[in-house]
C-alpha cells in the first residue's frame, strides 16, 4: 500500500470555511478550467486532491461527469453535503486512487502539487496519467515560478499564506518553486504542453497537457 499523500488532520479546522474564504480567490482559475474542459469536449473528469469539491461541483453543473478524490474526510464531507448530480467523491490517496485505468477524458490537479513532497508530486501525476483515456488531457493549476517583478511581488504575499499553513507546508512550497514548478514536472513526466495561461499577475500558472512526448 502506498503512503498517504499528507496528514490531512490539518484540514479539519479549515474545511467549514474553505469555500467562503479561499474558493472566491480561485474563481478565474475555475472559469478557465471549465472553458478548457468544454473546448476539449471532455465528458468525464477526475479532480485529484479536490478538497471541498468546488471545482468538481462547478463542472458537474455544466454537464460533466466528475469524480473528486481527496484524503481529507472533512473536506469531502463539505462536497458531499451539496449533493450535486453528476459528482462522485472518493476518499482515497491521489497518488493511488484504486480507480480503473483509462477512465477519464480530463484529469485536474489544482493548487495541490506545491504542498506535497517531491516524490508525491511525481506519484500524483503518474496516477493522473494512468487514469486518462487515450488522447486524454491533464490540466495542472498551481503557483507559477516568479520571473517578473510583479510575479515576485505577488509571491511575497503568497509566501505569507504558505507560512501560516505550517513549516512543512511552506517547505514544500519553496521546494516546488525551487525545482522549477509545473514546467519541470511537465518535462520530467513525459507530458506534452498544449497551452499555458498565467493569472493573478503571474502568480498562478494553468497548463493544459497531454501524456507522451516533449513539451513544445
Amino acid at each position: 500500500m502506498r503512503p498517504a499523500s499528507t496528514p490531512y488532520i490539518e484540514y479539519q479546522s479549515i474545511a467549514p470555511w474553505y469555500d467562503r474564504l479561499i474558493v472566491p480567490l480561485l474563481l478565474p482559475e475555475y472559469r478557465l478550467a471549465e472553458n478548457l474542459a468544454r473546448k476539449i469536449r471532455a465528458g468525464t473528469v477526475v479532480d485529484l486532491c479536490c478538497g471541498t469539491g468546488a471545482l468538481a461541483i462547478r463542472l458537474a453543473k455544466q454537464g460533466f461527469q466528475v469524480t473528486g478524490v481527496d484524503l481529507s474526510q472533512d473536506m469531502l464531507q463539505q462536497a458531499r453535503n451539496q449533493n450535486v448530480p453528476g459528482t462522485t467523491f472518493l476518499h482515497s490517496d491521489a497518488a493511488w486512487t484504486g480507480l480503473p485505468s483509462d477512465r477519464f477524458d480530463l484529469a485536474i490537479i489544482s493548487m495541490a502539487l506545491h504542498e506535497k513532497p517531491a516524490f508525491l508530486r511525481e506519484g500524483i501525476i503518474a496516477e493522473a496519467k494512468r487514469l486518462l483515456t487515450p488522447g486524454g488531457h491533464l490540466l495542472l493549476m498551481d503557483y507559477a515560478v516568479p520571473t517578473t517583478f510583479i510575479g515576485r511581488t505577488m509571491h511575497r504575499f503568497a509566501a505569507i499564506i504558505e507560512r501560516m499553513a505550517g513549516k512543512e507546508h511552506h517547505g514544500h512550497y519553496r521546494s516546488f518553486l525551487g525545482a522549477g514548478g509545473l514546467d519541470t514536472l511537465i518535462r520530467n513526466n513525459d507530458l506534452t504542453l498544449q497551452r499555458t495561461t498565467f493569472l493573478h499577475h503571474d502568480l498562478i500558472q494553468i497548463s493544459l497537457t497531454t501524456a507522451g512526448g516533449n513539451t513544445q
